[in-house]
């Protein structure tokens, strides 16, 4: 059986293939990046496809149909082919160049002669078309690039070359007159094009994007390579300027070694000239006696990872210049060898600066060697352990121990005996509350006697891990507690001068009351009445006690208590009773009112019984002299009551107020109140010394005590640490 194609339908299926070469050069553009001669190409597929369905309807459409649109197609189908071959090739294209072939097409059909002739049609689209393919196929010949883009170029030239075979021997047939009438063969060939620049499309689009990957990786690598060249320029030349020699050495595990980079500013640096032999590679030689060998060095840094070493180089003028070697291991082979970076630096200045600190600190250490105190310093770690750094010999002159033996001990507190230091978990706490902190306690000297010393605390900084730097000292304050000793008996004396009165009428009451019941005594013993004369006996021997009590009172109140006295538990309660009991008689007098309220239990504080009782007596006194300063008819009122302050710095803390109705204290003096020689006494009735020694009492039992002004007078506070169940051991 034969088999017989018609021409339409191989046209039409010759439209399908162009169709599919449309779509394939439309996803090479998308992906390819967009390029302008796949649009171009894409363009010039899809209209040969409209040209080709077109001409496959031949016989069946109007023959105007074919004229006006499927010859024009096809012509600017070829002006596309021409232009994407000429943006292939870099050229300029433009948009008019491609639909200019249309305008003679168009100009000649629209003469009734042309339009009424097909040979004349023939003639003119076949030399159109011949132009367009051979110009086509000319750029694409002309292109240049790397290999496989200039053979899918030239595949597609020369297929457009081929098929402008039939083309231009039609115009050789109409040139030697011969008859020309439509053929669909030169459809076919134009078809073949067609499928021929999809594939060859796809095939171009790949060369472009190798080329193209290769040129970025081409520029890539050079703009690698001009930036690494720039790099090492720029590194040199900032070496070249530094205060140090950088070097990149091969090590051998035996030490030898070979320089494989040297920088920086070598006559700056070691003092020689780079010109000079010695200088770079031999600076070793001329390195002072004694100095340990280069080759360990390196070794140490092979074995260690990294190593340091301090030496003296020898000067052109014979002077010596410190150096310091720094290195650093980069790799290690098999064989103990390896790489190894570092630098090398001029020292002298590092070392006149530590030989001047050193100077210094040894003649601050001997200064501090004679002076009345002792400085250290140290470091307190967050588990309140204590490494001290530092601590001046002045620790010979105060306490008699040799230094080397007090710094053998971790802490101070170990090195000799101490009482009344407080626990040292808590004296931290404080210190780290407060920032700084001053502790009274005792010391034994080495000869046995007690020292009374005061250590102060400061924290000088804290660290990243949360350690403490702290510096302190020690004084020798027992002149000090031996003067205010002085001081608080003489003002005890003269607050018993100042109740002389009050106390005579304490005790000319019960001795007026022994001297009567006396007399009557003896009448009752005279008229037999026995049970009587023992009744007025009995009234005599309880005056006499009352009259011992308060002569006790007295005797104890001007002897005053042992200075050197470990603290210990003072009933409030019991201080303000036997305070009244001293100053009652002049209070009473001046017509003065005392309230005291202490709530249940009465507090009880830590401290000296007898120092307590005199801060009360002066502040009372005080008072009474305010008071005694109102009107007439004025309210004269003492109020006493009892203070706490359960989250004090320095730990929980009990005390007193005492606040008057005398009108309060100046502006201008209060906060001086507590200097020496300050008072709101006239000079023949105050020395301004009372209220500095109740604050130097106060303050050595470890408290506190504050003066303002509140409602119609005085309030004065006092705090003293808290008396616990236990005492607080001592450290």
């Amino acid at each position: 059986m034969t088999v017989t194609l018609e021409f339409g339908t191989v046209l039409a299926g010759a439209a399908g293939l162009s169709t599919l070469s449309m779509l394939l050069l439309l996803g090479t553009w998308r992906t390819a990046g967009r390029p302008a001669y796949l649009a171009a190409w894409a363009g010039f597929c899809g209209l040969g496809s409209v040209a080709l369905l077109l001409h496959a309807q031949r016989g069946q459409v109007p023959e105007a149909l074919l004229i006006l649109l499927a010859t024009p197609a096809y012509v600017l189908a070829l002006g596309l082919f021409w232009a994407g071959a000429r943006r292939l090739r870099g050229a300029v294209a433009p948009a008019w160049a491609v639909a200019l072939p249309l305008l003679p097409w168009y100009a000649a059909c629209a003469l009734p002669a042309v339009y009424a002739s097909p040979a004349a049609r023939i003639a003119l689209a076949t030399l159109i078309i011949a132009l367009l393919g051979s110009a086509a196929g000319i750029e694409l010949l002309r292109l240049r690039g790397s290999a496989g883009l200039r053979r899918a170029a030239r595949t597609v030239g020369i297929v457009a070359l081929l098929v402008n075979i039939l083309p231009l021997w039609r115009i050789w047939q109409l040139l030697q007159g011969m008859p020309v009438t439509f053929n669909a063969l030169g459809l076919l060939l134009g078809a073949m094009l067609f499928v021929a620049t999809g594939f060859a499309g796809l095939a171009l689009a790949s060369a472009l994007a190798s080329e193209r990957d290769a040129r970025l990786v081409a520029a890539a690598a050079q703009r690698e390579a001009a930036a690494l060249q720039a790099g090492r320029a720029e590194i040199l030349r900032l070496h070249a300027g530094l205060p140090a020699i950088i070097f990149h050495r091969d090590c051998d595990a035996d030490g030898t070694s070979r320089l494989l980079h040297l920088g920086g500013d070598l006559a700056a640096v070691t003092g020689w000239p780079e010109s000079d032999p010695l200088a770079a590679e031999h600076l070793a030689d001329l390195a002072a006696p004694g100095t340990p060998a280069f080759a360990d060095h390196l070794r140490a840094v092979l074995r260690d990872g990294s190593a340091s070493l301090d030496w003296r180089l020898r000067q052109p003028d014979g002077s010596w210049r410190w150096m310091r070697n720094v290195g650093r291991r980069l790799s290690l082979r098999q064989d103990g060898g390896g790489e190894m970076v570092g630098y090398q630096v001029n020292i002298d200045r590092e070392r006149a600066a530590e030989a001047s600190a050193a100077a210094a600190r040894a003649e601050l250490d001997r200064t501090l060697a004679v002076a009345p105190l002792a400085v250290f310093r140290g470091r307190i770690a967050h588990d309140d352990s204590i490494a001290r750094s530092y601590l001046s010999r002045g620790i010979e002159t105060l306490t008699g121990f040799p230094w080397e033996h007090v710094a053998a001990h971790a802490t101070l507190l170990e090195a000799f005996e101490v009482e009344g230091f407080g626990e040292r978990a808590e004296v931290i706490r404080r210190l780290l509350a407060e920032g700084t902190v001053r502790l009274d306690h005792r010391v034994r000297h080495a000869d046995g006697h007690w020292l009374e010393v005061r250590t102060t605390l400061t924290i000088l900084g804290m660290e990243p891990d949360g350690a403490v730097e702290v510096v302190g000292f020690i004084v020798d304050v027992t002149a000090e507690r031996q003067a205010l000793a002085r001081a608080a008996g003489a003002a005890r004396l003269a607050s018993l001068g100042e109740m002389g009165t009050g106390l005579a009428h304490e005790l000319k009451q019960p001795l007026a009351i022994m001297s009567m019941a006396a007399e009557n005594a003896l009448g009752a013993l005279g008229r037999g009445q026995v049970d009587a004369a023992m009744a007025r006996l009995r009234r005599i021997v309880d005056q006499a006690q009352r009259a011992a009590a308060i002569i006790e009172n007295l005797r104890r109140f001007a002897r005053g208590g042992d200075p050197g006295a470990p603290p210990e538990p003072v009933p409030l309660e019991r201080a303000v009773a036997n305070a009244l009991a001293l100053v009652g008689g002049p209070l009473r007098e001046a017509g003065i009112e005392v309230t005291v309220a202490l709530g249940e239990p009465p507090p009880v504080a830590l401290g000296q019984p007898v120092s307590v009782e005199q801060v009360l007596v002066n502040l009372l006194l005080n008072a009474a002299d305010a008071l005694r300063g109102l009107p007439p008819g004025g309210a004269r009122r003492i109020r006493i009551a009892a203070l706490a302050s359960p989250d004090a710095p320095a730990g929980p803390m009990v005390g007193l107020t005492i606040a008057d109705t005398g009108g309060g204290i100046p502006a201008a003096i209060l906060p001086r109140l507590f200097e020496p020689f300050v008072s709101t006494k006239d000079a023949e009735h105050g020395t301004g010394l009372g209220l500095s020694i109740c604050h130097g009492l106060v303050t050595s039992m470890g408290g506190a005590i504050t003066a303002r002004n509140a409602g119609d007078g005085a309030l004065f506070s006092i705090l003293l640490p808290v008396a616990m169940a236990e005492a607080p051991a001592t450290v």
